[in-house]
């Protein structure tokens, strides 16, 4: 009622109505990305990778080539919550070697994922 700018034709459609609350920002949810070391990367022989758990749940941990085709399985295997470090030593087996390049690897700990890069010297 009181838009008088009809001869503008500009007129405001809109109003935002603000509340405060006293609830926290932040969720208690996992993270993965946000705690995940990976070194050292480009890797040659041994790679480390370390991130939190917050509960006990199976991690599995694949390694992708740039096609997104699954081209090493690294760990699939229940872990207890805390700190998981697990190093990897990519010519352990000679069937699961992996060439020189561009990789993908993927971590998932229960419902949660994350992807990197990781390149193999």
């Amino acid at each position: 009622p009181n838009n008088n700018n009809g001869s503008t034709r500009f007129y405001y459609l809109g109003a935002i109505e603000m509340i405060t609350s006293d609830a926290p920002l932040s969720v208690d949810s996992f993270n993965l990305a946000s705690t995940l070391n990976l070194y050292p990367n480009p890797v040659e022989s041994f790679m480390t990778i370390d991130f939190k758990l917050t509960e006990r749940t199976n991690v599995d941990i694949s390694v992708y080539d740039i096609a997104g085709k699954l081209v090493a399985s690294i760990y699939n295997d229940a872990a207890e919550a805390g700190n998981f470090r697990y190093t990897w030593n990519r010519n352990a087996n000679a069937n699961t070697s992996l060439e020189s390049g561009l990789y993908i690897l993927t971590i998932t700990a229960g419902a949660t994922k994350s992807s990197s890069k990781l390149l193999l010297k």
